[in-house]
């Protein structure tokens, strides 16, 4: 009779043995998949977990406004906050309509002492602006723009003061074509699209050519 329980306590064993083994594999690929793409997303700009980094996911893009030679070695690069609404289905978009917290731009890393300021609105946002350095390229990362509602974000303009030898698009930004990588993020943090803007302003107008000096006009003599 003892014998029966255990040989009926063993062959259970063994079952639940044998469908552990067959959803293992499984389970732990699942969660292999997860740590391997969130390793993944830590590896390339912006080096941080989200929920979204889709660039339709953001729905304002980051253009060029002015840049402006302020002296021989310092430029004042600006930009705006352009409405594009949300192209795909996401909750990071739909929530990032009213929220804009936080703004990074992947840079050249020798550029890390070359930002000098940054200003949303004319104010100053020196306070809460970082350069990091440990990453494959730098990032210049702007904090606590505590920006609400769509009708203050797209009004925002936000300037980067920066000096030689990162006064430029093409040494400032990794890219080093004119185009700069950049994302977005909410006051929590959890959604963060990334973009690549192609566009930038032209160069500042020449001033105008000198005209030409007065020419006197010659009558002739009298007769």
């Amino acid at each position: 009779m003892g014998q029966g329980r255990d040989w009926q306590k063993a062959s259970l064993l063994a079952l639940v043995l044998v469908l552990q083994l067959a959803f293992l594999p499984h389970l732990g690929l699942a969660q292999e998949d997860e740590d391997a793409s969130g390793v993944a997303a830590l590896s390339v700009f912006p080096y941080c977990r989200c929920d979204d980094y889709r660039c339709g996911a953001g729905p304002y893009k980051i253009v060029p406004s002015s840049v402006t030679q302020l002296s021989a070695t310092v430029t004042r690069m600006c930009f705006r906050f352009m409405f594009v609404g949300c192209a795909i289905n996401s909750d990071c978009c739909r929530t990032m309509v009213n929220d804009l917290f936080k703004v990074e731009f992947s840079t050249d890393k020798v550029c890390a002492n070359s930002v000098v300021n940054t200003t949303l609105n004319g104010f100053t946002k020196k306070g809460s602006t970082y350069f990091k350095t440990e990453f494959a390229t730098g990032v210049l990362s702007i904090t606590k723009l505590d920006l609400n509602g769509q009708a203050n974000i797209s009004a925002a303009e936000l300037c980067i003061f920066a000096q030689s030898p990162c006064n430029t698009y093409e040494t400032l930004f990794d890219n080093r074509d004119g185009t700069y990588k950049y994302s977005t993020f909410n006051e929590k943090l959890n959604c963060c699209p990334i973009c690549i803007q192609p566009d930038r302003p032209p160069p500042p107008p020449l001033p105008p050519s000198p005209s030409p000096p007065f020419a006197p006009v010659l009558y002739p003599p009298p007769p």
